[in-house]
């Protein structure tokens, strides 16, 4: 008996089941003697659903491989109506029970699968993620205890639509001999997948029209900073600073602040190890990508395009994602290398900084770069937000932040009148008496 014949002797069954969720539907396979449904679609768990309640083929040999099955049985009411609709079914036209042992089903799983790594019915949680190969993967949400990361089918990506960024939950088996696969995607980005979707393209380019705020910092660079080049939801930002200056701190205190307004996706790259662990230990909500001094030009160039790409999908949704990238300079040497081409490299790591915006009509993305002196000029006409920090001040003993040369353009739009006649005062100070009696002056204020 084909796949149409039984959708045709049973349409009712079919019709019942496919309005179920699919965990309700597995809890019905199991209670019917179904082997293995986690690694089935939906649409052919449904069948062989069919199939055991109507005992159209010989019962499925059990497995004992994988994990232990989740506890919980499928409720009486639902097992109830499915052998009646069966018997509905069978009465409104002739049906012999019986099937000659040659024409019955050998019904295999989709998916000859087992659970790995303890996962079994538990589900996974990633970020799609296309590989320099043009393969695909599901980049995990928490790297802790994952061995091997699961790839995506290509079929697969396209069935349900899946753009590179994208969050999904889903499922992870594993084939004899082959590695992991990401399968039966739950839910996208918060959302079933079947929901329709926006594109970053479609939306324009707007003016920030709000700041960030850094109020609940103690650290009088930070606070002077929000002042004197105020960091508006869609900016494009350069911390532009030379080695030992105080970056990483720097970074370090306003990712903390941000973490509590915005998706934070952290960018580390060439950085040392230990300093992924701290970030990750300070911001257990954000994305931390790291690819570290020992890593290859290929994977910190993967890692930039994953952060765009995540940050693009929750801006199109409406949200507000913040990529702080540390640093650019290995960014645009990694993309040199990998693009062969000096400018080709440097032309990728424009069009990420680009990208940031305010969506008019939706969400925004912030990029916060850190960038060497030698490659600020490169992108500081793009920028619309420049912090600026000084190896002079960092050797006099005063915080690094120069005051006269960072800004915010459009800082109208982001500042209230207090805020505004602030930094004039900080600036002017700065200017007449020197920077560290307007440093004393902001701490001073800050302190109230």
């Amino acid at each position: 008996m084909e796949e149409k014949e039984i959708l045709k002797a049973f349409g009712s069954v079919y019709d019942y089941l496919n309005d179920k969720t699919i965990y309700d539907l597995r809890t019905l396979a199991r209670e019917f003697g179904v082997n293995a449904p986690s690694a089935a679609r939906k649409h052919d768990l449904i069948l062989r659903i069919i199939i055991a309640a109507a005992a159209l083929a010989e019962p499925e040999k059990v497995s004992r491989r994988g994990a232990r099955v989740k506890a919980g049985a499928a409720p009486a009411e639902s097992v109830t109506e499915v052998r009646k609709l069966i018997e509905e079914c069978r009465s409104h036209r002739p049906y012999d029970n019986y099937i000659p042992e040659s024409e019955r089903i050998e019904f295999n799983d989709v998916i000859k699968s087992e659970p790995v790594y303890g996962y079994g019915d538990q589900l996974y949680r990633g970020y799609v993620q296309r590989m320099a190969d043009g393969s695909w993967r599901v980049y995990p949400e928490n790297r802790k205890n994952i061995i091997k990361i699961p790839v995506l089918a290509e079929e697969e990506r396209e069935r349900y639509s899946l753009r590179e960024g994208d969050h999904v939950v889903g499922y992870v088996v594993e084939a004899a001999g082959k590695p992991p696969v990401f399968t039966q995607p739950q839910l996208v980005n918060g959302r079933l997948f079947s929901d329709p979707r926006h594109n970053f393209e479609e939306f324009a380019a707007a003016f920030p029209m709000q700041k960030y705020s850094f109020t609940e910092s103690k650290n009088c660079l930070v606070r002077a900073a929000e002042v004197l080049s105020p960091l508006g939801k869609g900016q494009r930002a350069l911390l532009v600073a030379p080695s030992g200056t105080g970056k990483t701190a720097f970074l370090r205190e306003a990712a903390q602040c941000l973490a509590k307004q915005a998706k934070v996706i952290l960018v580390l790259l060439g950085q040392r190890p230990e300093e992924s662990v701290e970030f990750e230990s300070l911001l257990p909500d954000a994305l931390v990508l790291s690819a570290p001094f020992d890593s290859t030009n290929s994977e910190r160039v993967q890692f930039a395009r994953l952060a765009l790409e995540r940050a693009k999908r929750i801006a199109e949704e409406g949200g507000d994602a913040v990529i702080l990238l540390d640093s650019m300079h290995a960014y645009v040497r990694a993309a040199e290398k990998v693009c062969s081409d000096q400018e080709r490299g440097m032309l990728e790591c424009k069009k990420f900084f680009a990208s940031a915006r305010r969506l008019d009509g939706s969400g925004t993305l912030t990029v916060l770069a850190t960038v060497d002196p030698c490659d600020a000029e490169e992108f500081v006409d793009a920028g619309n937000c420049i912090i600026r920090f000084s190896d002079e001040y960092v050797r006099l003993g005063i915080p690094a932040l120069d005051m006269m040369k960072s800004e915010t353009r459009r800082s109208d739009l982001l500042l209230d009148k207090q805020e505004t006649d602030l930094a004039k005062k900080l600036r002017s100070i700065a200017a007449e008496k020197g920077m560290a009696e307007a440093y004393a002056l902001a701490e001073t204020i800050f302190k109230e």
